[in-house]
């Protein structure tokens, strides 16, 4: 919607209403409110350096595939903090860790690739 005229864009967001809308005879886009309650909780459990939750990795995973079936701190396997998220149903697992030291958490290079790869087929 970003790209859209301003005065096209009642009617842009109208159309991705409806299209998003899984419920269409309810007055909510049940969609849209899950995924703004998702932003919401990611904005508060992933807090990193100044930004808000939503814009880590871990922030970004968490709203585009919800909660992950397993959490597992695999730290101790680790020369560095890393925790494993599990998505049992979507056969995802994926590794954020933290290079330095500081709470950081970033996917891995191998993990942002799986994330990638199974995010485009999925809509939540």
């Amino acid at each position: 919607m970003g790209r859209t005229r301003p005065e096209a864009r009642a009617d842009a967001w109208r159309q991705f209403w409806r299209e998003t809308d899984p419920n269409p005879e309810t007055p909510e886009n049940e969609a849209l409110n899950s995924y703004f309650a998702r932003v919401a909780l990611a904005s508060q459990r992933f807090r990193d350096e100044g930004l808000p939750g939503w814009r880590t990795d871990r922030g970004e995973v968490f709203i585009r595939l919800g909660e992950p079936d397993e959490i597992y701190d695999a730290s101790a396997l680790s020369q560095q903090r890393v925790y494993r998220w599990s998505y049992i149903g979507l056969r995802l697992v994926v590794f954020f860790q933290d290079d330095s030291g500081f709470g950081r958490f970033r996917l891995t290079p191998d993990s942002r690739a799986e994330f990638e790869r199974v995010a485009s087929r999925v809509q939540h």
